[in-house]
């Protein structure tokens, strides 16, 4: 496992200058790590997030994000409070918050966010409910942490490291860095795409039917048979 720390004194032996930008070059991998996040979606940004919901409380229609860091939300559903079902799920759908008049008391149909740090139900839920959120989600980069890891770090090294130059190259007002490394990058990107292709979207083993490796035998004709 790679680790910040590693990474930033690689960084510092690419720029060939020593120590002079050590200070701003934790600050250029966060930004580009940033970037490369606002520009794709991988897999490690899917996730599920689970929480609950206590009927009780005076706004229990607001779901809160805070630390959640969203990029997108895909689903939002809720798991039945039915004991005798403990499976049955809820979709809801996103909706515009100028169709609802007011909130009404009852079950959750709908939701639409409040900025990027909470989601408001439709209803107030008259009932606890446990909920899952599938969303897409940016990293929390910890950039002053050189024990810190991450799935780019590991798996997008050469990205991580081009963007970061390219970042350096445009606040140095270097053209020749700019166009070297976005060349770079653009390229590294080109693979890892490839890569998340294979993660996101093949499902050879997603479902796996037997069938015979030849055919299945005649026994009619069987000199066995009596």
């Amino acid at each position: 496992m790679t680790t910040l720390g590693e990474f930033h004194a690689d960084v510092t032996l690419a720029l060939g200058r020593s120590t002079s930008l050590a200070a701003v070059i934790p600050r250029r991998v966060a930004q580009a790590a940033r970037w490369i996040e606002r520009n794709y979606t991988f897999q490690y940004m899917r996730r599920q997030h689970e929480g609950s919901i206590d009927s009780t409380l005076d706004e229990s229609n607001v779901i809160s994000l805070y630390e959640l860091y969203p990029k997108a939300i895909e689903k939002l559903r809720l798991i039945s409070p039915d004991d005798d079902d403990p499976t049955t799920y809820i979709d809801l759908v996103r909706i515009d918050p100028g169709e609802r008049g007011s909130v009404r008391a009852g079950e959750p149909g709908g939701y639409w966010l409040d900025g990027v740090n909470s989601i408001v139900l439709d209803a107030l839920p008259e009932e606890d409910y446990t909920y899952h959120l599938h969303l897409h989600q940016y990293t929390a980069w910890q950039k002053d942490e050189d024990d810190f890891e991450h799935w780019l770090l590991d798996n997008a090294e050469d990205m991580l490291l081009f963007t970061t130059l390219w970042y350096q190259g445009v606040f140095l007002r270097d053209s020749r860095m700019i166009k070297d490394y976005k060349e770079l990058r653009d390229t590294a990107m080109q693979t890892l795409h490839i890569a998340e292709q294979e993660i996101q979207h093949n499902d050879r083993d997603a479902v796996m039917l037997w069938t015979p490796p030849f055919p299945e035998p005649d026994w009619t004709n069987s000199v066995d048979q009596e």
